[in-house]
């Protein structure tokens, strides 16, 4: 009988499983242009609004804490695809004050739109700010870059 319960508890002990260590990471998007934006997120593939938000200027979108079973990549081209911001969403329109609008995406290849140094899916385009926080932030240059839509971006 005592070997039998040795060998259960051996058993039970050796089956336990631990959980896998989870790494937090912190997204946000700063609007620093000026203008108070409006991202609009889509599915390419069925043209579908997945997301909108409105960013004033001078505040920030602040996604909450994510956790993922590896690390953080240092690679600039990793895909930043925050569930919060995009709502799985591959494409982004970003409108400026209803003046002018930019457009970004990362298609099925991981392949970055153009200037891939602005796209809000790239990794590389993130500032660490610390504590595992990584920021993007929209600037006036974007706006004066951004095509002019005549007042009618939606």
């Amino acid at each position: 009988m005592k070997k039998i319960i040795l060998i259960l508890s051996a058993v039970i002990l050796t089956s336990c499983v631990t959980e896998s260590r989870m790494y937090p990471r912190q997204y946000s998007l700063k609007n620093n242009s000026n203008q108070n934006i409006k991202l609009k997120f889509y599915l390419t593939s069925n043209n579908q609004l997945s997301n909108e938000i409105i960013i004033n200027d001078n505040q920030i979108f602040t996604s909450g804490e994510i956790k993922f079973s590896k690390p953080h990549s240092t690679d600039p081209d990793y895909i930043v695809a925050v569930s919060e911001f995009s709502k799985g969403g591959d494409s982004l329109i970003v409108i400026y004050s209803d003046l002018k609008k930019s457009n970004f995406y990362i298609d099925f290849n991981g392949n970055f739109s153009a200037p891939i140094d602005r796209n809000p899916y790239r990794f590389g385009n993130y500032t660490d700010i610390g504590n595992d926080t990584f920021q993007f932030i929209f600037t006036e240059e974007d706006y004066n870059n951004s095509v002019d839509c005549g007042g009618n971006c939606d």
